[in-house]
């Protein structure tokens, strides 16, 4: 690869061209500045869990949806009917109703024959006969409750398939890609199509083990994109690792930016100095002092990315 002209340094040393255009670029310096990348805080590949044909793609690339939200539908008219048959079952207690009327019927006749004759053995075949109809009638509306249950089991297992043919949204974002379009067959697990979360934004950043006493969970820092317009914004570290890269001799760090307008992409290039905490201010109504200064920051850039 080739960088250009290059630049003596002062120990007779050359700096590729690269590399000197990136270090006059940077926004600030300090012996604990790092860079790093946001990225998006979710990113996830959609796909179908059941084989068919997309029969309709309700969003398009770039656009913001919001959890929940139906993407695409996969042609579900056969599944469909079989749902509705299955509610019509679930919702029918005819069939119970019906037995009821039944048993009721024949615990009162036993009841009449017990009545009528009491201990006469000349009857007592009759009174058996009513008492073995009876039970007979209780076993039946115990199997219409239960098949009424079952029913109601089955509608929503239909009810389930029913929504596998649907791909929504997980969580507020937007739509980074669509793999597949109308018409076209999704095989099971195949994607179709891709959204991510960018609010808040993620940062992640290898942090030199000279800075690591800076790297601690909560830890409220500010930071500086690497182009100016772009402005300031503080972020909260979430997460250090625990064991560092024995060949880079660095650790992992994972910051949370907060990114409501959605004004900051992923993918953007970002400095940070672990040494300089954000401290709140209090005479501000609780905001910090490097918000202030991000928020300023960005009025004041009228080229700013919108």
């Amino acid at each position: 690869m080739c960088f250009g002209p290059v630049h003596a340094l002062d120990d007779g040393t050359v700096e590729p061209r690269a590399q000197r255009v990136a270090n006059v670029m940077s926004p600030i310096e300090g012996p604990h500045v790092v860079t790093g990348i946001t990225a998006p805080f979710q990113a996830v590949t959609l796909g179908a869990v059941v084989p068919g044909r997309i029969m309709r793609v309700l969003v398009e690339e770039g656009q913001a949806v919001g959890q929940g939200d139906l993407l695409v539908v996969l042609d579900d008219r056969g599944q469909r009917v079989r749902t509705e048959l299955a509610k019509a079952e679930a919702d029918s207690d005819l069939r119970v109703r019906q037995a009821r009327l039944v048993m009721d019927f024949a615990d009162r006749e036993l009841k009449r024959l017990s009545d009528l004759f009491g201990d006469d053995f000349a009857a007592a075949k009759e009174t058996r006969d009513a008492r073995l109809l009876a039970e007979e009638r209780r076993l039946e509306f115990a199997i219409a409750e239960f098949d009424l249950a079952q029913a109601k089991r089955l509608y929503e297992r239909e009810r389930v398939l029913l929504e596998q043919l649907s791909i929504r949204s997980p969580f507020d974002g937007f739509v980074r890609e669509l793999l597949l379009h109308e018409g076209e067959t999704v095989n099971e697990r195949e994607g179709v199509i891709k959204v991510v979360q960018v609010d808040p934004l993620e940062i992640v950043l290898d942090c030199p083990l000279s800075s690591a006493e800076f790297a601690t969970v909560g830890r409220r820092l500010t930071i500086h994109a690497s182009d100016a317009r772009w402005g300031r914004r503080v972020a909260t570290l979430t997460y250090a690792a625990k064991t560092a890269d024995a060949a880079s001799q660095t650790l992992r760090v994972k910051m949370r930016l907060p990114n409501p307008e959605g004004r900051w992409i992923a993918g953007l290039k970002v400095y940070v100095d672990l040494a300089e905490q954000v401290e709140p201010d209090k005479t501000a109504g609780g905001s910090t002092q490097g918000e202030q200064a991000s928020r300023g920051s960005e009025q004041n850039e009228m080229g700013s990315p919108q």
